[in-house]
């Protein structure tokens, strides 16, 4: 049978040459032999294999469209048109362009396209369930690090959402059965075939552009959605689909946004906007700033454009409790996953007391879903992050080097306040120790100061715990500002905060993964009681204010789940936002309740009027919430709540609230423009780091607080930042790291010569085989001699290893020596040979010494490789894989983090 199947292959092999020269040869003149019926059948087999090609690639498009949107949103009416017909136009894109190939190479491509779209429609898919929304495309290089980060969290998702996720491999399967049944009648299609791809890919484009046009100007309508840079990803994906938000997310991060004239001009109904004698005597604002005079006075028209914007509003008025708080000590704390759901009188008696004291906001909306650093920057500086979908860095990056003189902390250091900033976690994460520190904190965290323990997630009671002495024991007023780990999600008994508190919450009557939310979120309770205890201990209770709000709402729990917590179904549009701005100040005596809705970017300015200090509230996308100016609570997607109706950016639709009417459609739309403004002014604040020009500082022009520009993956950053904020590693150049060059061996061995303070070392030249010494490769003047030498001496090198020059890219099996016996030299218990997985690295140590082998193991079960997704065959046959410096880093990184600092 074997030797039939192989005399099948070699004939049709056979065959396949002859119809390629045949094809190659110019046609005889006359047909006496059938060559023109020959030929007609080979043309109508290319017109069959084209088709096939257009079938698999539309019905892929179309399937993958028609899945993830009705998973995701829902049955989407009539504009399910739009996400449909740009499957249909991405199906033909990529038959016009398999078209062009040879025959082998056309059909392995067509099987390559249509598996990336149905891995890329997964990724969205798991992305979604897991955070709750859909994944940018300046996102997707998160993916390595989401998994190595998030991955239990990332196979929980999978695993619960596993029918869907099967159903989205179905244009897989029938690729795969088409290929099957073709398999003898595959044809290499034309130029005829990729003429009619393109004009039929022409045609349908411009069916989808002429029926968008039609209804552009429409609140919401897809042609502004699809066009606009603004457009938030999720409400792209529900209107115009997968394929055409990619499509325009890689346009505008490729090509770049023209932010002129994003501002439009208009406002609220009632509103006032024409002034001449506003004072800082009546208002918040700053007397002698003369913005139209700023203006005149700049040669950059977009920040000339923004001045004259300002100076077109209307400051806030002070109000009867305008200085309330002055001269208060002032707590924040930003928590993370947190919801209001979670307070109780019997499990969160200090939340609760805090939530119903001071001063009581009942109508407050987290402005985000998901992405802690977005609520961050905007809980700490009063505005909104950039949005636009031509942004690949989060804007607390971007703003790390702008002028940001309207923080807390720095308009209360001015007042002689200590301010302080914690975080339970590595300081590098989010590159918060740069940014942290732009915006006026003396922050501390793990690496920086904070000695707490090392976990994910970590303790906010131990937090507490080891800071509160930094600023109660002094005599200065204080600020001290707080960013939680505890709630952090997968909620879980393998969470250990979850599991901290497990006792605490088995007897209520929900499902386990409600328990251990309000399990792990107990720690935050039991700091807020700690932090009241020694305030009140050392007289400073009635004097201090504590403000505690969300990073963004749990968006680890599911619908069902929210619903199950709050004991009633929950509109997840709006209501999965409604959160806590608790404002506890206990020597105000009765609680001031306010009912005007408000979001995250409205604290700040609340806070700096309560404190009687001057500021200048135009300059800010937040309002005082006490004050008589529009109030909105202001969602991430653009959607709104104001007193009287609600409105969902995603639908275009405004629902009356609180038995108002239905709004008019001009009212509408100047409060879709009122909240637009907030979102490009906060934008241009941020590119154009519009505070320095106004003050005359020396401008950044825009450019951020990232050491390295080619590092934007977060969980990268943190690595790299570990290291590079300790004098551990360098990069190639002023902004760049160069993390995709090779590593070589003298670097690597030079990063651990760095952390253990560059010891002296004796001369090692004698231990040192011929590639460190031959042609003068390492000489005197080699940059990493003294490492290499100190590596020798040290024994962390051998001349029997399978070494290269210090100059070429060091391998897996070198680095996990290295690491091996560097971390068996600083006490770390090296031997795994106990691990359950042990046995499934047995079968490939072949050539490997008794130390090699141990090395490896250590290196792989240690978690120290970063290829998570690698069997142990696939690991241990490729230990000779070449290193990148982004390898390098994380190698060095998880041996410190993981094994070093826990042994001391």
């Amino acid at each position: 049978m074997a030797e039939n199947k192989l005399m099948t292959e070699d004939k049709e092999s056979a065959l396949s040459a002859e119809e390629e020269k045949a094809e190659a040869l110019p046609a005889p003149p006359a047909d006496p032999d059938g060559t023109k019926g020959g030929k007609c059948l080979r043309l109508l087999s290319r017109w069959e294999e084209w088709l096939s090609q257009l079938f698999l690639f539309c019905f892929t498009g179309v399937f993958l469209e028609l899945a993830l949107h009705l998973i995701v949103f829902g049955w989407g009416g009539r504009r399910m048109v739009y996400p449909l017909l740009f499957g249909v136009i991405a199906g033909v894109l990529f038959s016009f362009i398999s078209s062009y190939l040879p025959r082998l190479p056309s059909r392995i491509l067509t099987g390559l396209l249509i598996g990336a779209q149905i891995v890329y429609a997964e990724v969205q898919l798991v992305y979604h369930a897991a955070f709750g929304n859909m994944m940018t495309v300046s996102q997707v290089a998160m993916g390595g690090g989401v998994f190595a980060n998030f991955g239990s969290q990332i196979m929980y998702c999978v695993g619960k959402n596993i029918g869907y996720v099967l159903l989205l491999l179905v244009p897989g399967a029938v690729t795969a059965a088409v290929f099957i049944l073709r398999r003898g009648r595959f044809k290499r299609p034309g130029w005829r075939q990729a003429l009619v791809s393109f004009a039929g890919g022409a045609l349908c484009a411009f069916a989808a552009f002429i029926l968008m046009w039609v209804g552009r100007g429409a609140p919401t309508s897809a042609y502004d959605i699809f066009v606009s840079p603004n457009s938030p990803t999720d409400i792209s994906y529900a209107n115009v689909g997968m394929y055409a938000t990619t499509a325009q997310e890689l346009r505008f991060i490729v090509f770049g946004v023209d932010e002129n004239a994003m501002l439009k001009s208009g406002a609220l109904p009632g509103s006032v906007t024409k002034f001449e004698s506003y004072t800082s005597k009546k208002y918040n604002m700053i007397d002698g700033l003369d913005l139209e005079a700023v203006a005149a006075a700049s040669d950059n028209e977009e920040l000339a454009q923004l001045d004259r914007y300002v100076a077109g509003l209307a400051p806030t008025s002070k109000n009867d409790h305008t200085g309330a708080l002055r001269g208060y000590n002032v707590i924040t704390v930003c928590a993370e996953s947190f919801s209001p759901l979670l307070i109780s009188e019997e499990m969160t008696p200090t939340l609760y007391k805090m939530a119903n004291n001071g001063f009581v906001f009942t109508n407050f909306y987290g402005t985000f879903q998901s992405v802690t650093t977005n609520g961050e920057y905007t809980f700490c500086t009063g505005l909104l992050p950039d949005m636009s979908r031509s942004k690949a860095q989060a804007s607390f990056d971007l703003a790390g080097k702008n002028y940001l003189p309207f923080t807390l902390a720095h308009v209360l250091s001015g007042e002689g306040y200590v301010c302080l900033g914690y975080h339970n976690y590595l300081g590098d994460f989010y590159n918060r120790v740069v940014t942290h520190k732009n915006i006026g904190y003396d922050f501390r965290a793990i690496g920086y100061g904070l000695d707490v323990e090392l976990q994910w997630p970590g303790s906010d009671l131990e937090m507490m715990e080891k800071s509160v002495d930094d600023y109660l024991t002094g005599d200065k007023p204080f600020h001290a500002y707080y960013m939680t780990f505890s709630g952090h999600y997968q909620y879980n008994w393998d969470n250990p905060m979850c599991a901290k508190h497990r006792s605490e919450v088995e007897h209520l009557p929900y499902s386990d993964t409600v328990k251990a939310y309000i399990s792990c979120n107990l720690e935050v309770e039991y700091a807020m009681e700690y932090l009241m205890r020694r305030l009140d201990e050392t007289g400073k209770l009635n004097n201090t204010v504590i403000v505690l709000t969300c990073d963004h709402y749990p968006y680890g729990l599911n619908e069902d789940e929210y619903s199950e917590l709050a004991g009633r179904p929950i509109d997840t549009v709006f209501e999965r936002y409604r959160n806590s701005f608790i404002c506890y100040a206990p020597g105000i005596g009765d609680p001031v309740v306010c009912d005007e809705y408000c979001s995250t970017e409205d604290i700040v300015p609340t806070l700096l009027d309560l404190l009687g200090l001057e500021y200048d509230s135009r300059l800010f996308a937040g309002v005082d919430v006490l004050s008589d100016a529009p109030h909105v609570a202001i969602l991430s997607d653009g959607s709104f709540i104001t007193d009287g109706f609600r409105y969902n950016a995603a639908t275009g639709e405004a629902e009356p609230i609180n038995g108002a009417g239905a709004p008019s459609a001009e009212k509408v739309a100047a409060y879709r423009s009122y909240v637009e403004n907030k979102f490009n002014f906060s934008a241009q604040v941020l590119n154009l780091d519009y505070y320095a020009h106004l003050f005359g500082m020396e401008s950044s022009e825009g450019t951020d607080g990232l050491v390295f520009y080619d590092v934007s993956n977060v969980f990268t950053q943190v690595r790299v930042f570990y290291l590079y904020n300790r004098g551990l590693v360098d990069g190639v150049g002023e902004h760049e790291f160069g993390g995709l060059l090779p590593a070589s061996l003298g670097e690597y061995v030079d990063v651990l010569y760095r952390y253990s303070g560059r010891p002296a070392a004796g001369d090692a030249s004698a231990l040192m085989p011929a590639p460190f010494t031959e042609d003068g490769a390492f000489g005197e003047g080699d940059k990493y001699r003294d490492a290499v030498n100190w590596a020798f001496d040290a024994g962390y090198l051998c001349a029997d290893d399978p070494l290269m020059k210090p100059s070429e890219s060091i391998d897996h099996l070198v680095a996990s020596l290295l690491l091996y016996r560097f971390a068996a030299d600083h006490g770390v218990d090296v031997d795994l040979s106990a691990d359950e997985r042990y046995g499934e690295y047995l079968p490939y140590r072949d050539g490997l010494t008794d130390e090699q082998f141990a090395a490896v193991l250590f290196f792989e079960l240690g978690s120290l490789n970063d290829l998570k997704d690698l069997t142990a065959e696939e690991f241990m046959t490729n230990l000779d894989m070449q290193m990148t410096r982004f390898k390098m880093v994380t190698h060095v990184f998880f041996l410190i983090i993981q094994h070093l600092e826990t042994t001391g």
